[in-house]
């Protein structure tokens, strides 16, 4: 028989045992299990333990005006302003659950905020300012010499295939 100690699925069967609701066949089968395994029978030990304590327990006597004193605190919570419902715990409308959402879109913000870079500058021909004309005759200079190198060192070769 498999062990319903270390078997969580079957740890009910030793909770039925205990209040005396399981069938008869598999009660004998759990006691003669439990004589050889200690743990179901330190389990059941203290199971046994708890629902004698539960009998023995008795509540307290409800007092004769319980109801009236139920029904009228339920009137006054219903005649409160609304107002006093946001601010009440229990009541479905509190701002309580929102108060770690809002937390957390604020730390949120703040990441953003620090991780985001600055403006990135842009040169001046993108921005749209002032361009330096000179610098720019400059450069074509530069590029009309870089032509005329590679045509001069650089001779076409034909395509007849001829060296």
């Amino acid at each position: 028989m498999f062990c319903p100690s270390r078997d969580k699925e079957s740890t009910e069967m030793l909770l039925e045992y205990c209040a005396g609701s399981l069938d008869a066949e598999t009660a004998a089968r759990l006691q003669a299990h439990m004589l050889e395994c200690s743990a179901c029978r330190e389990l059941m030990e203290s199971q046994q333990a708890v629902w004698d304590a539960l009998g023995e327990w008795d509540a307290a006597e409800v007092s004769p005006d319980f109801d009236r004193k139920l029904f009228a605190g339920i009137e006054q919570y219903e005649r409160s302003p609304w107002w006093r419902y946001l601010l009440h715990p229990l009541t479905p409308f509190s701002l309580k659950p929102a108060l770690p959402l809002l937390a957390a879109c604020l730390v949120l913000i703040a990441a953003l905020m620090i991780r985001t870079p600055a403006v990135i500058d842009t040169p001046p021909q993108m921005r749209g300012d002032k361009v330096d004309i000179e610098q720019v005759e400059r450069t074509l200079d530069d590029l009309d010499m870089l032509t005329q190198f590679s045509a001069v060192v650089l001779p076409k070769t034909s395509s007849t295939g001829s060296m």
